[in-house]
């Protein structure tokens, strides 16, 4: 579920797009060091999580520069801060509880290999972060169970953004914008787990495996822009930094857009085209 929360650079200031680079840079060094595998699953997923802790935190990260084989003409900045730490930390964490359901689901083989690369990553992000792990482990094993036992779409994205929604405790944070990061993380996790199984719906049909949604992607449009909207107002009650508007640009212009990607009613334009094409011939 990684790779669904994205940004739009033009309507980004150069400077926010700077920060916004240096985090997702920061983040795979840091990556880099403690589980260089991840680095090839790096998304915007996890810089969001890095800024918005960032953000409720008014950290400043200190900014630093190295050559990076994707940019070899010149030094990449980067920057280095306890969030973007965190962000790499749970990056590990999800990965190894991802690859053992998946060796419940009988990818036996390939989650052990998976893991035992990671094993030592694990071991230290779980050392330095216990109680989070903790939380993490429970609440995606009610996920998966929910899986298992055929819960619906809507009570599987409500069990998925509460699994979010219980690690904010554990993030560093001043008290007063943890219940709106609450509402951030419940809200985003739901669409998230949605806009998922929205994007692998019509592959799975086809090989016949698991997917919760029993309706057209369209039904679940009016239900996600809400979850959208409420993610974006909580979204809007961050506090004034640096940070907030790169914040912001992800909820208004790119999670939009890909809400138009995924939820517009795509099979009923499939199907009103080839009414087309069967009325001309």
């Amino acid at each position: 579920m990684f790779g669904y929360i994205r940004f739009d650079k033009n309507e980004l200031k150069l400077k926010e797009y700077r920060l916004l680079r240096a985090y997702y840079c920061g983040l795979c060094q840091r990556l880099g060091k403690i589980a260089p595998i991840l680095k090839l699953k790096l998304s915007y997923d996890m810089t969001f999580l890095a800024l918005c802790l960032a953000c409720v935190s008014s950290e400043t990260p200190v900014l630093k520069k190295t050559w990076c084989a994707n940019h070899p003409m010149q030094k990449t900045g980067y920057a280095v801060s306890p969030s973007i730490d965190m962000a790499a930390d749970l990056s590990v964490l999800l990965a190894v509880f991802k690859m053992k359901d998946d060796a419940m689901d009988g990818q036996k083989a390939k989650a052990f290999l998976a893991s035992s690369i990671l094993r030592k990553a694990y071991q230290k992000a779980r050392f330095r972060n216990s109680n989070l792990h903790d939380c993490l482990k429970e609440n995606l094993e009610n996920f998966y169970q929910g899986e298992k036992n055929g819960c619906d779409a809507e009570e599987l994205a409500v069990l998925f953004g509460e699994t979010l929604k219980h690690m904010i405790p554990f993030f560093h944070m001043e008290e007063k914008y943890a219940p709106v990061m609450e509402t951030l993380a419940a809200n985003l996790g739901q669409w998230i787990y949605i806009a998922d199984a929205a994007d692998d719906r019509e592959d799975d049909l086809k090989k016949g495996r698991f997917n919760p949604l029993k309706e057209k992607v369209s039904y679940y449009a009016p239900a996600q822009s809400f979850r959208l909207s409420q993610a974006s107002a909580a979204a809007a009650l961050l506090p004034d930094n640096a940070f907030k508007p790169i914040i912001e640009n992800f909820m208004i212009y790119g999670m939009y857009a890909q809400q138009i990607k995924f939820f517009s009613d795509k099979e009923e334009q499939h199907e009103t085209q080839s009414e087309k094409i069967k009325s001309k011939s």
